[in-house]
């Protein structure tokens, strides 16, 4: 009876390792809300996408991107601030791609950006990049559902199965009757 719970047990872990490692459903389209513009270039990449584009963009790990951005209003002295971050899997922590803050009449600014997505964040697998900008009393907000380029098996991915694999092994070598004892 332990023999079976322990393999059905075992059996469940591995149909669990399949649905996780499952490709995702398809994405939302990307959404802009607010009265701003703005637009990267993928140096590495070599490809441009504006905030107005939809679909899930597929990035590479690194790159650097040449970025404008505007809001539509009128060009007086306010206080702005926003933030970009990209959200991770449940569990694991937003990484922070930039924020900003200040005072400024300006309603439009470009620039280049490098980024360096870590290792553990798997890729071929969709994330969610929103932004914020606040200035002179208008919010604009937005996100984008990307990839990263690659394999979605990596160093965590393969730590992971071993894992689990060494733990399987463990409960059935626990359910196995003792020898001579």
């Amino acid at each position: 009876m332990v023999k079976r719970v322990l393999l059905s047990f075992a059996a469940l872990s591995l149909m669990g390792l399949f649905v996780l490692v499952s490709p995702p459903a398809a994405a939302a389209p990307t959404v802009v809300n607010g009265p701003c513009t703005g637009e990267g270039t993928f140096k590495d990449g070599g490809f441009t996408k504006t905030a107005s584009e939809t679909g899930v963009v597929e990035i590479p790990r690194k790159d650097d991107v040449a970025w404008q951005g505007a809001i539509a209003i009128p060009p007086t002295e306010s206080a702005y601030s926003g933030k970009i971050e990209l959200e991770t899997p449940a569990g694991m922590p937003a990484i922070s791609i930039d924020s900003w803050s200040g005072s400024s009449d300006s309603i439009a600014n470009a620039g280049v950006k490098h980024y360096d997505i870590p290792s553990w964040v798997p890729a071929n697998v969709e994330f969610k990049v929103k932004g914020t900008h606040t200035q002179g009393g208008i919010t604009c907000s937005g996100f984008v559902k990307l990839k990263i380029k690659g394999s979605a098996v990596g160093p965590f991915s393969i730590a992971s199965l071993v894992g689990t694999g060494l733990t399987g092994l463990g409960l059935l070598l626990a359910g196995r009757p003792k020898v001579g004892g």
